[in-house]
């Protein structure tokens, strides 16, 4: 049995005596030689198969070559569609965004337009029943001033004041109450 499992070691167990590795190289060297000079006699019959080997060797290998970069240009132009879309996405966004912000702009101001239409519509009715009351009392004043005053100057004579006229009356009256309110206010806190 063999316990060592080196060139050296088979030879000598096998009784072949001073074979070196020199010896072994060079027996394969020309053992090489030998079988490449019978495939040179070999192969000039067969050129025409091995240049059709090698041809299509050759083609393979161009046909991967040619695969590999067809990948890569598939590769290449799926990152760039992807990338394309990917910016389209975000300028999408960008303008729906914006979009967004001018909607609660405008919602923002409606609700202040029609927050103001409410109050001036509130003031109004104050300001037309108030000068309703005031047109009524006008009115009953000037008859009670004509039935005790008979004979001086007829109902029917008397002219109303205008509803723009009674505004601008009630206005002023409001202006004077106001101002008299500035007045007396410091003296109360006195």
């Amino acid at each position: 049995m063999l316990c060592r499992s080196n060139t050296k070691d088979y030879y000598e167990n096998n009784g072949v005596k001073g074979l070196t590795l020199y010896h072994l190289k060079s027996h394969l060297q020309k053992y090489r030689l030998g079988r490449q000079s019978c495939k040179e006699s070999n192969d000039n019959s067969k050129d025409a198969s091995v240049a059709e080997c090698q041809d299509t060797g050759s083609s393979t290998s161009s046909r991967m070559i040619a695969q590999d970069l067809n990948d890569g240009y598939q590769v290449t132009e799926a990152l760039r569609v992807q990338m394309e879309v990917q910016r389209r996405l975000h300028e999408q966004l960008e303008v729906q965004r914006h979009l967004q912000l001018r909607i609660e702009a405008q919602g923002k101001y409606l609700q202040s337009i029609l927050e103001k239409a409410c109050k001036a519509l509130n003031d109004e009715a104050a300001v037309s029943a108030g000068l309703e009351a005031a047109r009524e009392e006008l009115s009953e004043l000037a008859i009670k001033v004509s039935s005790e005053c008979q004979g001086i100057v007829p109902v029917d004579n008397i002219k109303m004041p205008s509803f723009l006229n009674l505004l601008q009356l009630w206005r002023t009256k409001i202006l004077q109450i106001c101002q008299l309110e500035l007045v007396i206010a410091p003296l109360k806190a006195a």
